[in-house]
């Protein structure tokens, strides 16, 4: 089984929007986070600090509709066409290729480990400005493990960092983020990897 997640940049209206996709899907938003509440982002400006970082609206079992606000000095430049992402996440596989093409969102593979879902990505390229680790190389092995923790009221989100190109040790960083409650309202970039028909799409800037 595969899982899609379609991730969408807003200029500072991910929370409007998002509660509009809740109407349109008929589903709830599972999880959501500002840039205030991130302890990992630092020198976040007071101005930011509201703006949603991540937000997650699962529309099915196998699609996620996801997003945030893109913020100046700390998300990719927000432009017309390059303000979505899709990644597709494989549940089935059992390991990942020997050498994987490098790209934005590597080679993810996932399973569970009682009640923490674990997603192992390696193979992503050094174009991405990958957070947590501002500074990294094609090496990036990232862990992620995502639970749900305090009888259900929080969702954590631990993540393991392994770059031996960019740093000395392996390092780990810990979010904890409150579910969304019953009834709350508030709770990408196109990533042009290997198309060949680029002019034909206009600008996509910097990257």
């Amino acid at each position: 089984m595969q899982q899609l997640n379609v991730y969408l940049n807003f200029p500072g209206t991910t929370a409007e929007a998002f509660r509009f996709y809740e109407t349109v899907f008929g589903t709830r938003i599972a999880m959501i986070q500002t840039f205030g509440e991130a302890s990992f982002v630092p020198n976040v400006p007071e101005s930011a600090k509201k703006k949603i970082m991540h937000v997650d609206l699962p529309i099915t079992e196998t699609a996620h509709l996801m997003g945030s606000d893109a913020v100046e000095g700390l998300s990719p430049p927000l432009k017309e066409g390059n303000n979505f992402q899709i990644s597709i996440v494989a549940k089935d596989k059992a390991k990942h290729p020997k050498n994987p093409v490098p790209t934005w969102n590597g080679d993810s593979i996932a399973y569970w480990d009682g009640d923490t879902l674990v997603v192992d990505t390696i193979g992503y390229n050094e174009k991405v400005p990958f957070i947590p680790a501002t500074f990294h190389t094609p090496a990036l092995h990232t862990i992620d493990r995502f639970r749900l923790i305090n009888d259900g009221k929080q969702f954590e989100v631990r993540m393991t960092i392994d770059d031996p190109g960019a740093y000395t040790k392996v390092w780990e960083t810990r979010v904890v983020s409150d579910r969304a409650k019953p009834g709350y309202k508030i709770r990408d970039y196109r990533c042009a990897e290997n198309n060949r028909d680029l002019p034909a799409v206009g600008n996509w800037g910097p990257w």
